[in-house]
Protein backbone atom coordinates (compact mmCIF):
# COMPACT_ATOMS: atom_id res chain seq x y z
CA UNK A 1 0.00 0.00 0.00
CA UNK A 2 1.36 3.41 -0.91
CA UNK A 3 1.15 6.43 1.45
CA UNK A 4 -1.60 7.94 -0.76
CA UNK A 5 -3.86 4.84 -0.67
CA UNK A 6 -6.78 4.99 1.73
CA UNK A 7 -7.37 2.00 4.00
CA UNK A 8 -10.54 0.01 3.37
CA UNK A 9 -12.60 -1.99 5.82
CA UNK A 10 -13.71 -5.52 5.14
CA UNK A 11 -17.48 -5.92 4.64
CA UNK A 12 -19.36 -6.81 7.84
CA UNK A 13 -20.11 -10.48 8.41
CA UNK A 14 -23.26 -9.91 10.52
CA UNK A 15 -25.43 -7.08 11.84
CA UNK A 16 -24.22 -5.32 15.00
CA UNK A 17 -25.19 -6.92 18.32
CA UNK A 18 -25.93 -3.61 20.06
CA UNK A 19 -27.30 -0.28 18.82
CA UNK A 20 -24.77 1.72 16.87
CA UNK A 21 -26.52 5.06 17.51
CA UNK A 22 -27.52 5.09 21.18
CA UNK A 23 -30.28 7.51 22.18
CA UNK A 24 -29.37 10.24 24.64
CA UNK A 25 -30.73 9.49 28.11
CA UNK A 26 -32.10 13.00 28.60
CA UNK A 27 -34.43 12.96 25.56
CA UNK A 28 -37.93 11.45 25.33
CA UNK A 29 -39.47 11.15 21.86
CA UNK A 30 -42.99 10.02 21.06
CA UNK A 31 -46.62 11.11 20.72
CA UNK A 32 -48.48 13.37 23.13
CA UNK A 33 -51.17 11.20 24.73
CA UNK A 34 -52.31 13.44 27.58
CA UNK A 35 -52.26 17.14 28.50
CA UNK A 36 -53.09 19.08 31.65
CA UNK A 37 -51.98 22.50 32.89
CA UNK A 38 -48.66 21.26 34.24
CA UNK A 39 -48.31 17.70 32.90
CA UNK A 40 -47.63 16.35 29.43
CA UNK A 41 -47.90 12.61 28.84
CA UNK A 42 -45.77 11.24 26.03
CA UNK A 43 -45.93 7.63 24.80
CA UNK A 44 -42.80 6.37 23.05
CA UNK A 45 -42.70 3.92 20.13
CA UNK A 46 -41.89 1.08 22.54
CA UNK A 47 -45.04 1.82 24.60
CA UNK A 48 -43.40 3.54 27.58
CA UNK A 49 -45.55 6.34 29.03
CA UNK A 50 -43.78 9.40 30.43
CA UNK A 51 -45.51 11.93 32.71
CA UNK A 52 -43.51 15.12 32.18
CA UNK A 53 -43.90 17.98 34.67
CA UNK A 54 -43.64 21.63 33.77
CA UNK A 55 -44.95 24.22 31.37
CA UNK A 56 -43.97 24.44 27.72
CA UNK A 57 -43.88 27.36 25.32
CA UNK A 58 -44.96 25.03 22.53
CA UNK A 59 -48.66 24.78 21.65
CA UNK A 60 -49.15 21.02 21.93
CA UNK A 61 -52.15 18.87 21.05
CA UNK A 62 -52.96 15.20 21.61
CA UNK A 63 -51.33 13.22 18.80
CA UNK A 64 -48.42 15.63 18.19
CA UNK A 65 -45.04 13.96 17.74
CA UNK A 66 -42.46 15.57 20.02
CA UNK A 67 -38.88 15.33 21.14
CA UNK A 68 -38.53 16.51 24.75
CA UNK A 69 -35.29 17.27 26.56
CA UNK A 70 -35.85 16.29 30.19
CA UNK A 71 -34.17 16.43 33.59
CA UNK A 72 -34.87 14.52 36.81
CA UNK A 73 -37.52 15.88 39.17
CA UNK A 74 -36.17 18.05 42.00
CA UNK A 75 -35.84 16.47 45.45
CA UNK A 76 -39.29 16.29 47.00
CA UNK A 77 -41.09 17.18 43.76
CA UNK A 78 -44.14 14.98 43.20
CA UNK A 79 -44.68 13.26 39.82
CA UNK A 80 -47.58 14.72 37.83
CA UNK A 81 -48.93 11.38 36.58
CA UNK A 82 -48.55 7.64 36.76
CA UNK A 83 -45.97 7.27 33.96
CA UNK A 84 -42.19 7.53 34.18
CA UNK A 85 -41.48 10.95 35.66
CA UNK A 86 -39.20 13.78 34.57
CA UNK A 87 -39.21 17.58 34.27
CA UNK A 88 -39.47 19.30 30.88
CA UNK A 89 -36.41 21.35 29.86
CA UNK A 90 -37.50 22.02 26.26
CA UNK A 91 -39.95 20.64 23.68
CA UNK A 92 -39.56 20.38 19.91
CA UNK A 93 -42.41 19.43 17.58
CA UNK A 94 -41.28 16.78 15.10
CA UNK A 95 -42.68 16.61 11.58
Amino acid sequence: MSPSDLPTLAPPTAPPKSPTDPMPRDVVSGRVTGLTDSCTEVTTDDGAVWSLSGDTDAKLAIGDTVSVKVSPLADGEEPCGTGLSARIVSVRLVG
